[in-house]
């Protein structure tokens, strides 16, 4: 008596724990997955409308976005100002058409963190700090 009241018990409590079952079975295989990544489903906003559009969007980023359309006009904007620093970069480093000019000058040459400052002089810190 004793142990049946014991396992009575015990199953109702199992029970408890169990899942609800409310008729509706959601998997993930119902969704529609994406072309670049066939093992995650694919994004809601990227339905394809834009080119190159082929669902890889592997963190998540477009559900943050209000706009993809912003999303893809600051992200060409970055890539191109992007470009033009690489170009700046190789130009005060080797000088048009290699002839060893530096742009920047003498003055700031000085490796040290400190005499920098006082090298460049209160007009080109001005630059930096304005």
């Amino acid at each position: 008596m004793k142990c049946a009241a014991a396992l009575a018990l015990l199953a109702g409590s199992a029970s408890a724990f169990a899942p609800a079952s409310n008729g509706r079975v959601a998997t993930s295989l119902a969704a529609e997955k994406s072309k670049s990544l066939p093992f995650l489903t694919r994004p809601p906003l990227l339905d394809g409308s834009m080119a190159g559009d082929v669902g890889f969007d592997p963190m998540g980023l477009s559900e943050i976005q209000a706009d993809l359309k912003y999303a893809r006009w600051a992200e060409l904007k970055h890539g191109r100002i992007c470009m033009l620093a690489i170009v700046g970069m190789v130009t005060q480093e080797y000088g048009p058409f290699g002839s060893g000019w530096h742009v920047p000058g003498e003055q700031f040459t000085n490796t040290d963190p400190f005499g920098a400052v006082a090298t460049v002089g209160f007009v080109g810190n001005m630059q930096i700090f304005a």
